[in-house]
């Protein structure tokens, strides 16, 4: 079960992640 939670916190914190680098990328090109 821990694992299960832990996935989940991970995903949300990847997913959160992967949009910040497309907002740095997205700067950075600007």
């Amino acid at each position: 079960m821990a694992r299960y939670v832990s996935l989940i916190q991970f995903t949300d914190q990847g997913i959160r992640n992967v949009k910040d680098t497309i907002k740095r990328g997205e700067a950075a090109i600007a």
